[in-house]
């Protein structure tokens, strides 16, 4: 089903049968022929509805003045395997950490019926 090489950004994709997007909301209603998503949103949620009406929702920080360096940049990615499940991230900003020191990139998540 994977139909984009490996080493290749498709930065104009196709629309896809199984995706349509609502009020900024990526909707997803089958198996698509490309499995990841990435985003550069600034709102700091993501979420997913699974069929069975579990809501799951991630909150995380996005800050705007720092660098992502996520090969595309972005703040967020989705891999969408329908058979398999599906994997919502937040992506961190680049970070320089010295010896003896640390970073935190925090989220919170929720999991809860969805009606």
């Amino acid at each position: 089903m994977f139909r984009r090489p490996l080493n290749l950004i498709d930065f104009k994709p196709k629309a896809d049968e199984g995706t349509e997007l609502i009020d900024h909301a990526l909707i997803i209603t089958q198996a698509v022929s490309d499995p990841k998503f990435v985003m550069d949103g600034q709102d700091g949620w993501l979420a997913y509805i699974s069929k069975n009406n579990l809501l799951f929702t991630k909150k995380y920080m996005v800050y705007s003045e720092k660098i992502y360096h996520e090969i595309t940049s972005a703040t967020a990615s989705i891999f969408y395997l329908e058979e398999k499940g599906v994997e919502i991230e937040p992506i961190s900003p680049q970070e320089k950490i010295l010896p003896g020191k640390s970073f935190k990139f925090v989220g919170e998540w929720w999991l809860e019926e969805f009606k």
